[in-house]
């Protein structure tokens, strides 16, 4: 699927159809294009390291998003939530290969993250990408952490889920009465 982009007009064309892109659309489509054409570079230069595994990704999250992992279920699965909204990002799991459609033995550790729908069918096509397992498919992707997704995609992928889920906070928050009460 071929998409024509057009920052000027903020509109995206696919075929006859063109559809108007807000401004986030168009930053992560932007972002999207530069991380792809470094994974692309950077396997070219031989690069590439060991799969990115749990412990590193609740290493990065903490990092990156000052968010801890929560383990509202058992100790194989767990989410990251923004602090404010205390939406999800992202939701890691441990399942067995053939739930995923794979003709593989053992189980596997994945990532569920929020993506857009107009990315979704580029970001499928990636190694290691599948529709989101236990989620919405149309706007959720399946990230597999075994080694054949690259690394930096799955950052680039963490950055949009977060950006996607980064909303108004609930309401009843602490957020959201201070937002109330300005005088």
């Amino acid at each position: 699927m071929l998409f024509f982009i057009n920052f000027e007009q903020r509109r995206i064309t696919r075929g006859n159809a063109a559809f108007p892109a807000c401004e986030r659309t168009l930053f992560s489509v932007e972002r999207s294009a530069i991380s792809w054409y470094n994974i692309s570079r950077d396997r070219e230069q031989g690069g590439g390291t060991d799969p990115m595994t749990r412990d590193e990704i609740i290493a990065y999250a903490a990092e990156r998003y000052s968010t801890d992992a929560e383990w509202p279920w058992d100790d194989e699965n767990f989410i990251f939530r923004h602090a404010g909204n205390r939406k999800w990002f992202a939701v890691a799991k441990r399942v067995p290969y053939r739930r995923l459609g794979i003709d593989r033995e053992g189980p596997v550790d994945i990532i569920d993250v929020k993506c857009g729908p107009l990315l979704m069918d580029a970001y499928r096509r990636q190694p290691g990408i599948l529709p989101g397992y236990h989620m919405n498919k149309d706007h959720w992707i399946t990230i597999l952490l075994d080694g054949t997704a690259d690394d930096a995609l799955i950052r680039e992928l963490l950055e949009i889920s977060f950006d996607l889920t980064n909303g108004r906070p609930k309401s009843g928050g602490d957020a959201a009465r201070s937002h109330t009460n300005r005088g």
